[in-house]
């Protein structure tokens, strides 16, 4: 049998309640997404309203401010969630990434890249696997 029960639609859009309910509210934070635990899979089924929302630039921006917040007592669910949705392979959100000002994102890496080591031994971005 080829391809994934995802896209086979096999299981219909049943886990998109979740997060469509998140999505129709008028006013929802982003840590209501990322606290969704069928969060990847909606973005592999696809789920378009979702990557809609994950590909704004503001959504992006505030995705990389998580991962630059990161400390190990606070938001390392959250953060390890960003990694896992910047590694998720999704085009759209991946086109976002890249085409976000080169200044805005080199000044976001190289915060990561001058942190201490120890630090970023435990940051999520360098565990993230593809």
């Amino acid at each position: 049998m080829a391809g994934s029960i995802w896209q086979s639609g096999f299981l219909g859009n049943s886990w998109s309640g979740n997060m469509d309910s998140i999505l129709d509210k008028e006013n929802f934070e982003l840590s209501e997404i990322l606290g969704e635990t069928r969060l990847l899979e909606e973005l592999e089924q696809p789920n378009t309203r979702l990557i809609e929302y994950m590909s704004k630039k503001e959504t992006i921006a505030e995705m990389l401010n998580i991962l630059l917040e990161f400390d190990e007592e606070g938001n390392f669910k959250q953060a390890h969630v960003v990694a896992e949705v910047f590694s998720s392979g999704v085009e759209e959100i991946n086109a976002a990434l890249v085409g976000l000002d080169t200044e805005y994102v080199s000044s976001h890496v190289l915060c990561l890249a001058v942190a201490p080591v120890t630090s970023r031994r435990a940051h999520p971005l360098f565990h993230c696997h593809t």
